[in-house]
């Protein structure tokens, strides 16, 4: 598959330059960051995933985003 290659990255890094951003931001990143968040979804329940995305993206309209930052939204959600 595509993702078996030496251009392979992982979802998380440490890009901080628009260059280093820009070359993170591929196929294989969209592709791997799309089946995570079914994967989410599906072990937290369409309901609660849906709740806790909805309360993430109004929590964090107005700032920048962390990495681990949906996740609280789904642990408080789910309780």
């Amino acid at each position: 598959t595509f993702d078996e290659g030496p251009n392979t990255h992982p979802i998380h890094n440490s890009a901080e330059t628009p260059t280093e951003i820009s070359a993170v931001f591929d196929t294989i990143s969209y592709h791997k960051a799309g089946s995570v968040i079914r994967m989410v979804e599906n072990i937290f329940g369409r309901e609660v995933f849906h709740t806790a995305l909805a309360a993430y993206l109004e929590g964090t309209k107005y700032s920048n985003a962390e990495q681990d930052d949906l996740f609280r939204y789904l642990h408080t959600i789910q309780g």
